[in-house]
């Protein structure tokens, strides 16, 4: 191991050291950083190896290397060699009746699949037998496996408690870094950053695999764009990995960590490149399409934003991805704002119900800032300061400080249009689960439009009409039974609200509505 260069530049190297298929073999190979290097070795001599791992002699060093190489081949489940080889590997298994080798390939198959469709029900129901049955059979790398990679995909889809949970015996990087991303989205972002940090102690002294750089990139990503600050970023370090060779689901967490740095630099369209730049492939890299979507509306492109909303409807089409369900919902909330206010915010009201079910803190303080900022800009001063003075006191105490261009602004009119209000201090009490039942009581009560036919009374609507029937003023109020004054004065409001200047154009604007 002396031999061997401390940055490990070409780690694969260290195998010509030493016997192949020996126990010091295994643990060089277990914690390569030239992963790719070593992945072109295993599958040049897996079919060699195979034999080993289903013979059933565990106590040999090659049965050792040969489950080794299944794993590797195991992680890019889209190459054309991994698919026969595990068909003739469970046609082998079966054969002889190796119902240990059986319960692995299972694994495999069943891990690679959740890694592309995300923690369907059905997956996860099958990998929990797995796992009581590997733990009962002594089968700890399949019991690790069959628990920490349904856990990284659950915590992705937004369920962190359900992830945590899945990983609360293990102690590696990789459940270190599970628990920093769950910490992330329940918005305790001091907690994420400290295990993030203490997982790359953990990878700088073994070199871990490439998955759990991954999950560094994923989760410092993430803190650095909470905290609205680009230094947590300066610690990803990308040598030693092939980026160009990675499968595109790998590429997604660094593609996240580049776009997001350029966010914070302020390049707003360079982020959005980023963010495009590639399709998802595997479940977590739909994170990319909702950073797309905010970004795009960020931009003023508000039928990009739409579109890449919309698409967050596929990852969750057959899973629980309350985190895409939610970021979908509260884009498409401020999409619809300005034309149908109503509408927007029973979407936002539905995105906070998601949210807030699951524990997803920074996606709740977004949406209590979108509905503050909906109800201040319709006249509801003392129920937009409650809601968003207490999403500004949950900002203070997650040290959640970054928004979007477009989000600052409205925050900031908002705040303007509400200043001086006595509900301010009254929100600023609440705990951010008091001002989520605060909000989901005012679901349903229904806001009128500052502007447009919708922003009519039904009143001024029956005046509008009468004018378009041709009547005038003292007929109108005879008609509907007021005063001659108050119909001029409804008809005050109408003009205001409609922008016109007389009678003809109210009335030619009446019958073209109508006849629409």
């Amino acid at each position: 191991v002396a031999k061997v260069d401390p940055e490990w530049p070409n780690a694969a190297s260290a195998l010509d050291w030493v016997e192949v298929g020996s126990p010091l073999a295994l643990r060089l190979v277990a914690g390569l950083g030239d992963y790719w290097t070593l992945r072109q070795r295993a599958t040049d001599s897996a079919r060699h190896g195979m034999p080993s791992l289903l013979a059933g002699d565990r106590q040999r060093p090659e049965w050792l290397l040969a489950v080794l190489k299944l794993m590797l081949l195991r992680t890019n489940a889209g190459d054309a060699a991994f698919w026969p080889l595990r068909q003739e590997a469970q046609a082998l298994a079966e054969e002889r009746d190796d119902t240990v080798a059986l319960m692995r390939l299972a694994t495999v198959a069943q891990v690679s699949m959740l890694m592309f469709v995300g923690p369907r029900a059905d997956l996860l129901d099958e990998l929990a037998r797995v796992r009581q049955h590997a733990f009962e059979c002594g089968e700890w790398l399949t019991a690790w496996n069959a628990s920490q990679s349904p856990a990284v995909m659950v915590v992705a889809a937004g369920r962190p408690d359900e992830g945590e949970a899945l990983v609360a015996s293990l102690t590696g990087a990789r459940a270190i870094l599970i628990r920093s991303v769950a910490a992330q989205l329940r918005g305790e972002i001091a907690l994420s950053l400290q295990l993030a940090a203490d997982a790359q102690g953990l990878l700088d002294a073994r070199l871990g695999a490439v998955l759990d750089r991954v999950l560094t990139a994923f989760s410092l990503a993430g803190v650095a764009l909470a905290l609205d600050d680009r230094s947590p970023l300066a610690s990803l370090r990308l040598a030693g990995i092939s980026l160009e060779s990675l499968p595109a689901g790998y590429l997604s967490a660094y593609t996240m960590a580049r776009g997001v740095d350029e966010l914070l630099a302020g390049r707003l369209s360079h982020a959005r490149d980023a963010f495009a730049e590639r399709e998802p492939d595997l479940f977590t890299s739909w994170r990319l399409v909702c950073l797309l979507a905010e970004t795009e509306l960020a931009l003023g492109d508000e039928v990009a934003a739409r579109a890449a909303a919309m698409r967050l409807s596929v990852p969750s089409a057959d899973v629980s991805a309350p985190l895409y369900e939610a970021t979908a919902g509260l884009v498409l909330a401020e999409c619809d704002w300005a034309t149908d206010v109503n509408g927007a915010l029973d979407d936002a009201h539905r995105a906070l119900a998601t949210a807030a079910e699951f524990g997803l803190a920074q996606v709740v303080v977004d949406l209590l800032e979108l509905i503050g900022s909906m109800l201040a800009d319709n006249g509801r001063s003392k129920d937009a300061s409650r809601l968003l003075a207490a999403a500004d006191s949950a900002r203070s105490a997650m040290s959640y400080r970054y928004r979007f261009a477009h989000r600052a602004a409205y925050v900031a009119a908002a705040r303007a249009a509400v200043h001086g209000d006595d509900g301010w201090a009254e929100g600023a009490a609440l705990s951010l689960a008091a001002a989520v039942d605060l909000a989901q009581r005012m679901r349903g009560e229904r806001v009128r439009p500052q502007a447009g036919w919708d922003s009519l009374t039904p009143t001024e609507l029956q005046v509008a009409e009468q004018v378009a029937a041709g009547l005038t003023n003292p007929q109108i109020a005879e008609r509907l039974l007021m005063s001659r004054a108050t119909v001029k004065t409804h008809l005050v409001h109408v003009y205001a609200k409609l922008g016109f200047g007389n009678r003809a154009e109210l009335a030619a604007a009446v019958v073209r509505r109508a006849a629409r």
